[in-house]
C-alpha cells in the first residue's frame, strides 16, 4: 500500500475491504455493470476483460523517484545494467501465529526456493528479494540481494524494484499486484485456489500447491481440487507446499517459454476445466444475488478474475498432477502450511 501511494496519491484514502486487506475504491464502478440487475455471466462477458487484462499500462515512476531509486540500487550492491528477477515469499510473520486456513495456505518457505536461486544465479541472473525485515535470512549466494534485510530498503525502492525487474517470482500476495501494474511477467509457485487464482496474462506461467486431504489420507489431483468447495475447512484439507526439484522446474520452463507461445494440449485442457469450475461455482452462489446485493461486486470481481485470466500451468507440473489418478495411495510431504 505505501509504496503505491508514491504512484497514486489518493491511494492514501481509500478506503478498504476487511477481507481483502485492500483498496475498494472505484471497485463498484469496475466490477458492476450498471446495466446488472443481477449476476448474470452474459454481462460478464461483454465487459470483455480478457483483452483488458492483456492491455499494459503506461505506469511509471515520477523521474525524481527514479533518480534517487537508481543511488539507493548502486548502494545496494546491484549493478544498473544488471538483469535481475525479483522474488517474493510470503512467511508466517505476515499474520504473526495465526491459524487462519486461508492466511496460511500462502505461506511458503522460502529455504525451498533456494536451487532455483543458483539456477538464476548460474545464468548470469540476479536475484533481489523483497518483503519485509521479519523475514527468515537467505544464506549468502553469489548474484543474489536479501534486500529485505539491507538498511536501504523503503518503500521507493520496493516500487523501483519490482518495475524494472525482468520477472517476478512469487506466489499469492499482495506484491504480485505491484508486478501486473508495471506489465512484468510472472511465475506463480506456491499459490493456491485454481478457481480463483491462475496466472495472469499470456506468457505467465504458475504452478500450485497441492491438496492433501486429512480424511482421506491422501494428495487430490488437481481435476479433484477442481471439485471442491471455493471456502474450505482446515480441519479436512491442508496446502502441501512446492517441493524444491518442482519449483527449479517450474523456473527453467519458465525461462525457455516465449511469451507468445501457445498453450499445450495439456495446458489448454486444465485451462479449459478450470474454466468450467469457475463458471460451476461463481454461478451457484450468484445466481440469485441481485443488483442491490452487498455481495454483487465481489461475486462479479471474482467472475472477471477467475475467467478472463490467459496464462498456463507448467507443463512440467501438469505432467505429474493432472492425470486424474495420479495423487491415490500417496503419503503427504512435510510441510510448514
Amino acid at each position: 500500500r505505501r509504496g503505491l501511494e508514491l504512484l497514486i496519491p489518493a491511494y492514501r484514502q481509500a478506503p478498504y475491504d476487511p477481507w481483502y486487506l485492500g483498496p475498494t475504491i472505484g471497485r463498484d464502478a469496475i466490477f458492476s455493470p450498471e446495466r446488472a440487475e443481477r449476476f448474470d455471466w452474459d454481462e460478464v462477458d461483454l465487459e470483455a476483460w480478457r483483452r483488458a487484462f492483456g492491455r499494459r499500462l503506461s505506469v511509471k515512476l515520477a523521474r525524481r523517484h527514479v533518480l534517487e531509486a537508481r543511488r539507493l540500487r548502486l548502494r545496494l550492491g546491484l549493478p544498473l545494467e544488471a538483469e535481475f528477477a525479483c522474488l517474493h515469499v510470503r512467511e508466517d510473520s505476515t499474520y504473526g501465529d495465526s491459524d487462519v486456513f486461508v492466511n496460511h495456505a500462502r505461506n511458503a518457505d522460502v529455504a525451498n526456493y533456494i536451487p532455483a536461486i543458483e539456477e538464476l544465479a548460474k545464468m548470469g541472473l540476479w536475484v533481489v528479494r523483497i518483503g519485509d525485515p521479519s523475514m527468515k535470512p537467505l544464506p549468502p549466494m553469489k548474484r543474489v540481494v536479501d534486500y529485505v534485510h539491507s538498511r536501504f530498503h523503503c518503500d521507493l525502492l520496493n516500487v523501483y524494484l519490482v518495475s524494472r525487474c525482468r520477472f517476478f517470482l512469487a506466489a499469492d500476495s499482495g506484491p504480485v499486484s505491484l508486478a501486473r501494474l508495471f506489465g512484468r511477467r510472472e511465475l506463480l509457485v506456491n499459490f493456491c485456489q485454481p478457481n480463483a487464482n491462475y496466472p495472469l496474462r499470456r506468457g505467465d506461467l504458475g504452478i500450485y500447491k497441492r491438496m492433501y486431504s486429512l480424511v482421506e489420507d491422501r494428495l487430490l489431483s488437481l481435476r479433484e481440487v477442481l471439485l471442491l468447495p471455493f471456502r474450505l475447512e482446515g480441519s479436512k484439507y491442508r496446502w502441501v507446499e512446492n517441493t524444491p526439484e518442482e519449483i527449479l522446474q517450474a523456473v527453467r520452463e519458465f525461462l525457455r517459454t516465449p511469451v507468445d507461445a501457445p498453450r499445450s494440449a495439456t495446458q489448454q485442457e486444465f485451462h479449459d476445466a478450470r474454466l468450467e469450475s469457475v463458471r460451476g461455482w461463481i454461478t451457484d452462489y450468484g445466481w440469485s444475488l441481485q443488483a442491490s446485493s452487498p455481495r454483487i461486486t465481489e461475486t462479479f470481481r471474482n467472475a472477471i478474475i477467475g475467467s478472463a485470466a490467459e496464462g498456463a500451468v507448467c507443463q512440467s507440473y501438469l505432467d505429474s498432477c493432472w492425470p486424474p489418478g495420479d495423487a491415490v495411495g500417496m503419503t503427504p510431504r512435510e510441510t510448514n502450511c
